[in-house]
């Protein structure tokens, strides 16, 4: 049996809290597909974001969109341009994913040329990778 601990700190999209009572309720925290292929980016978007979110992560434009596919109700989407490699292979699967998402979409890319092919290919916001929980914060968090 799991710990109050253990559930307090759980990255299940309904994580228990501790009411002022001392009664546990479900609080529901937006998932963020996050399209990656960079482990360290993946871990520093886990590390920062997950206590504000539910993080979905995807190493590979299969897997993005197998995530998507399973979990349609994302409140944000944060998509890479080259995943895996040095040229942009996301664009087709922001075309796919636009048409029936309409939430916000981040082109995260260190190069404007790869965030101008994700903002054509339907990704509505751009942010520099460093700068996506900042982005995530501004359009999830509004009043913060």
């Amino acid at each position: 049996m799991e710990t109050e601990e253990a559930l307090r700190r759980s990255p299940c999209n309904s994580d228990p809290v501790s009411s002022p009572q001392g009664e546990f309720r479900k609080v529901t925290r937006p998932k963020v597909l996050i399209v990656e292929d960079s482990f360290p980016l993946q871990r520093f978007y886990r590390e920062v974001l997950n206590e504000k979110y539910t993080i979905l992560q995807a190493y590979s434009v299969d897997h993005g969109e197998q995530l998507f596919r399973k979990h349609p109700d994302v409140a944000a989407i944060v998509m890479d341009a080259c995943v895996p490699g040095h040229k942009p292979t996301t664009p087709p699967l922001v075309r796919r994913i636009r048409k029936s998402y309409h939430g916000p979409i981040i082109a995260a890319s260190s190069d404007d040329d790869f965030q101008d092919a994700l903002i054509s290919a339907g990704c509505n916001h751009r942010a520099f990778k460093h700068t996506v929980p900042d982005k995530l914060a501004e359009l999830l968090d509004p009043d913060r």
